[in-house]
């Protein structure tokens, strides 16, 4: 199954806390890493007394069931020291499914596609990132992902050199 997803951070170095999840992501048993975006930078949502966020996604190829890929992720974020002080508050490290292959999960634990991934261009655009790379058309919400960046006016985002 292929999985895309979105690693975040504005704590402790988020670059090298983005970079490092995905060398562990990619180290993970029954996971083969295919493509990596650019690292963008962007302001947080919701609380702005914080700092700017970094953010990319990967496509990986899985045999892990979402559940097993969402406890893994977790396990991840824990080793990177990630709280949950504060709704969308800083963080060392988050890690979300955005797709995984064309199923529509709804759990009380895991939402897939990512409910929140159309609104946010620190997600569309690392995902265009990845179908340029691997030429693979990405729907979100059967829809063209493009649709939802067109959709979007007010967010301020900075493509980084940095890759994943």
């Amino acid at each position: 199954m292929k999985a895309f997803i979105a690693l975040g951070s504005n704590l402790n170095h988020p670059k090298a806390q983005i970079q490092d999840a995905c060398n562990e992501i990619a180290q993970l048993t029954n996971v083969q890493f295919i493509a990596g975006s650019h690292i963008y930078q962007s302001s947080p949502v919701g609380p702005q007394d914080q700092d700017d966020f970094y953010n990319g996604c990967i496509l990986i190829e899985t045999s892990l069931s979402p559940i097993e890929l969402l406890d893994a992720l977790q396990a991840i974020e824990q080793s990177h020291h990630r709280t949950r002080e504060r709704h969308w508050g800083p963080r060392t490290l988050d890690l979300d499914i955005i797709l995984y292959d064309d199923q529509i999960i709804t759990l009380p634990r895991l939402n897939i596609p990512h409910i929140h991934s159309k609104e946010r261009l620190f997600v569309l655009l690392p995902l265009l990132d990845i179908q340029t790379i691997t030429n693979t058309p990405i729907k979100l919400f059967n829809s063209p992902f493009e649709h939802w960046i067109s959709q979007i006016h007010d967010q301020p985002i900075v493509k980084t050199d940095d890759t994943l």
